[in-house]
């Protein structure tokens, strides 16, 4: 299941906001927290490592305001009633 995100880029990426960003050529959905000359993207899965970059090393895309999961299971039909 993949998910559909709406992104403003007219937002600003305050600390702990989720955010789009581009580093090494990947797309990353992380939040963003900013500490002196650094930024650390911090996934909300544990199980991913933070990222620590320099401001000039990512492309800020936007900020996450909405994520749009489908539903992928199939629904069961039911069967027609005979008058």
């Amino acid at each position: 299941m993949v998910p559909t995100f709406i992104v403003k880029n007219t937002l600003p990426p305050l600390d702990y906001r989720a955010v789009i960003v581009v580093y090494m050529e990947h797309y990353y959905v992380r939040r963003i927290i900013t500490e002196d000359e650094r930024i650390i993207l911090r996934a909300d899965n544990p199980s991913f490592v933070d990222i620590v970059v320099r401001p000039d090393e990512i492309d800020l895309w936007g900020v996450v305001t909405y994520s749009i999961h489908k539903d992928s299971t199939p629904t069961r039909t039911l069967p027609r009633r005979v008058k």
